[in-house]
Formats: structure tokens, C-alpha cells, sequence
């Protein structure tokens, strides 16, 4: 069994104290001091790696997110008409009372996007892509081609 983390202690302590207060039984909370960690952020050939091994939609949509650092609802609500092909360009519509922005991007993220079907741009997309399935550490990446175009 994987061993629990203090963070993890804590709010399971607190629970307690609620729980005993509520069966009216003494308890005494133990202290536990959790400690911050960095996340996991993968390396950019990692990522990139993960972008190949999947099918073109979904390499296009992580591309997308790569290169602009859109967040995910903003990638998803890109159309066609924020798309450049001539400049090199794509603009991102904002969530989050962000500000719109305008991206240059590379050539073959441009070549990736423009042969997607047109009738949207994520058309046939399944919405439920969950970035934090993605995020993940590399040994259980099981990277395998799908089948969305």
C-alpha cells in the first residue's frame, strides 16, 4: 500500500476531530506539518513524444495548447476564422477574464490545423479530453494511435 502523505494526514485528522465532536468522544488531534513539492512538468521532448503518439485531432489540440499556452476550454473554443494561414497566426478567444491573445506559430502546428475537417475545428472531438489523464509520469504513458481521424 502507498504510504500517505502528511498533507493527506492532516485533512484526515481534521475529518476526525469532526467525526469524535460529533460522537461526543475525546480526541486529541495529532499535528502533522505537510511539506510542498513541485509538480510534475514533463520535458518538452516527453511532450512531444505524447503529441506524436496519438491520433491527428488530439495531436493538433495538444500542439495548440503547447505552442500558446491556451488553457484548455480556450484551445477547445478556437474556430476557424481565428486561425491565420497566411500570417502564421492564431488568436485565442479568452475564459477566465483573460485578455484575447495572438499567437505566431510554427508552420506545422498551421499544416496540422488546416487538415482537420472544416466543418469545426474539433468536430467529432470528444470535449472529455481530460488534460489530467495527460499529465502524467512518463512510465505510465501508454502511448498508443487512436482512431479520431
Amino acid at each position: 500500500m502507498a504510504e500517505v502523505s502528511d498533507g493527506r494526514k492532516a485533512v484526515i485528522a481534521q475529518h476526525l476531530v469532526r467525526f469524535y465532536a460529533y460522537k461526543h468522544i475525546p480526541f486529541d488531534k495529532p499535528r502533522y506539518v505537510p511539506f510542498d513539492t513541485l509538480p510534475f512538468i514533463p520535458l518538452e521532448n516527453e511532450v512531444d513524444q505524447l503529441i506524436s503518439g496519438v491520433g491527428k485531432k488530439t495531436a493538433a489540440y495538444l500542439q495548440l495548447v503547447k505552442e500558446t499556452g491556451a488553457r484548455a476550454g480556450e484551445a477547445w473554443n478556437l474556430r476557424w476564422i481565428d486561425i491565420n494561414n497566411e500570417a502564421g497566426t492564431v488568436t485565442i478567444t479568452p475564459e477566465k477574464r483573460s485578455r484575447a491573445r495572438q499567437f505566431k506559430v510554427s508552420g506545422s502546428l498551421i499544416v496540422m490545423l488546416t487538415r482537420l475537417p472544416h466543418d469545426e475545428v474539433w468536430y467529432g472531438f470528444s470535449r472529455n479530453l481530460s488534460t489530467s489523464a495527460l499529465i502524467a509520469e512518463p512510465l505510465s504513458w501508454n502511448i498508443q494511435a487512436d482512431s479520431d481521424i
